[in-house]
């Protein structure tokens, strides 16, 4: 196929309609976190640890936003949930703190001071 400045529209077969490329609407979940920590972290190393340690089944995109905070966007609820409630939340002997929020919502004012915990006893 091919498009001049002569064509006024263009009109593709049905063959080529499924090769074009469409961006879905994916449903995003995001986590915002924060490192308790006063050393430097090494974010790519961060990255790769964490997302192979949850071992996702849809995946998880990992976004740097600064001040030792990061956004995780998984693509489905049901593995937010498992890194939410499940774990694991260090990174190295560094507490990871982590809170759901909404889309588009990643700033900084998004308090990051707390974590509940369930502790079995004896």
């Amino acid at each position: 196929m091919t498009i001049g400045a002569e064509d006024e529209e263009l009109d593709l077969d049905e063959t080529e309609i499924d090769d074009v490329p469409v961006e879905e609407n994916r449903p995003s979940f995001p986590v915002v976190g924060v490192l308790l920590t006063d050393r430097k972290i090494k974010f790519p190393i961060f990255k790769e640890l964490k997302a192979s340690m949850w071992r996702l089944g849809n995946g998880v995109s990992i976004m740097e936003i600064g001040d030792k905070r990061c956004v995780f966007t998984f693509c489905h609820s049901v593995d937010m949930k498992r890194v939410l409630y499940g774990g694991p939340w260090q990174f190295g002997r560094n507490f990871l703190i982590r809170k759901e929020v909404k889309p588009d919502d990643f700033s900084h004012k998004i308090c990051l001071n707390e974590a509940e915990f369930w502790v079995q006893g004896p």
